[in-house]
């Protein structure tokens, strides 16, 4: 990302990419050294440079690399400005935390896996292995297994799991 300075503080530069040229600079088209085919071109407006290859000529432009900063884990940029850090631009970003998203099901795979992270399989097997026929083979022949589905509450309620922990159980088990 790179800035532009005005008279009112720093400007996201919003370069266009175009074959061979690949900033835009608010300047008077001029020859580029070096390449001496090649000229700065008025367009809407802006006046787009060649790609140029180190910083020195892109800030001959005006042109400013950005500092900014990792996103913190479990947030994403919702808004951002530009602020002066001793004559570079530096991006400040407004963050919010990412919601999280309780899956509605998880695979069979992902099911058995966090029973057994859960110290749950042994136990759930042998409650399986007490009721009729019809659930025995519903448990082993699934594909995948449904939070709200009225057969997945009762066994969850039996093992004393309240609506947070089902919650956390499918979320970790979505991870895997």
């Amino acid at each position: 990302m790179y800035a532009l300075k005005d008279k009112s503080g720093w400007v996201e530069f919003t370069g266009r990419k175009l074959p061979a040229l690949d900033y835009i600079a608010p300047i008077k088209p001029e020859p580029v050294e070096g390449r001496p085919e090649t000229v700065v071109v008025d367009v809407n407006e802006f006046w787009v440079a060649p790609e140029l290859p180190d910083e020195d000529k892109r800030a001959k432009f005006g042109l400013h690399r950005v500092l900014t900063s990792p996103v913190p884990d479990g947030k994403r940029v919702v808004s951002w400005r530009l602020e002066d850090d001793g004559g570079e631009p530096r991006k400040v970003d407004a963050y919010e935390d990412i919601p999280v998203v309780i899956p509605d099901e998880v695979s069979s795979r992902q099911f058995m896996l966090q029973l057994e992270a859960d110290g749950l399989l042994a136990h759930v097997e042998g409650w399986i292995a007490a009721q009729k026929k019809p659930i025995q083979i519903a448990f082993a022949h699934s594909g995948s297994f449904v939070r709200t589905e009225p057969m997945m509450q009762k066994g969850f309620a039996e093992l004393g799991y309240d609506a947070g922990r089902v919650d956390a159980f499918f979320l970790a088990a979505s991870t895997l």
